[in-house]
């Protein structure tokens, strides 16, 4: 009937399958119920896990155990009010599972680098909708900045140097002009900032897990 009443550039193998659709539904039931994706999709997840090829099985079970253990921290973690005091603000500082380095690959820490350390925090202070507020501020600020500096420097010859308060700012924001710039206004202004833009101002630790 297709050959018949269809061209026979359409009869493709795709097309071809829609023949044997309704006997395989009456033999095997619907697709989900005989679908391999979501196996295959699983078995990719437990092979993710593996670190040790002596130890296959023992490296996705215990990757299983510690994907469940992230997940129910990070719901129990989405529901603690940061504000509470919690048992790890209260140890010893000198307790030294805090001292430790991290475990993390081969368990080694490095420092990184000073310029990719400030790449990274002004990464973060400009995709963030809490700081679009500080990124203007400090576009806004830059201009005016280098307006007095062109003013300065039409009024003075090239060998006098810049006054501190017309310090050139650098092309994106970093974490040391907005946490200056949130100390001066706090105290001229007394604003209460919120605890997410201390933390962009603080920046991220410069030591890390290889």
């Amino acid at each position: 009937m297709l050959e018949e009443n269809f061209p026979r550039s359409i009869l493709s193998s795709q097309v071809h399958l829609l023949v044997h659709l309704v006997q395989e539904m009456s033999i095997c039931g619907t697709v989900n119920a005989r679908w391999m994706f979501f196996l295959e999709r699983i078995i990719k997840t437990l092979k993710d896990f593996v670190r040790q090829n002596a130890r296959v099985e023992g490296s996705m079970a215990e990757g299983w155990l510690i994907q469940e253990g992230i997940v129910f921290i990070s719901q129990y973690l989405h529901h603690i009010d940061p504000l509470q005091q919690h048992t790890f603000s209260v140890l010893k500082a000198s307790e030294e599972r805090l001292d430790d380095n991290v475990p993390s690959g081969k368990g080694r820490t490095t420092l990184m680098s000073t310029d990719l350390h400030a790449r990274i925090n002004t990464f973060c202070i400009l995709n963030s909708d809490a700081m679009k507020g500080w990124v203007e501020k400090f576009a806004k600020t830059k201009l005016e900045r280098d307006n007095d500096r062109s003013q300065f420097r039409r009024r003075n010859d090239r060998g006098v140097p810049f006054p501190s308060h017309l310090k050139k700012l650098p092309d994106n924001i970093t974490t040391d002009w907005l946490h200056d710039e949130m100390e001066r206004t706090k105290i001229e202004q007394g604003i209460n900032f919120s605890r997410d833009e201390w933390e962009y101002a603080r920046g991220s630790l410069q030591r890390v897990c290889n």
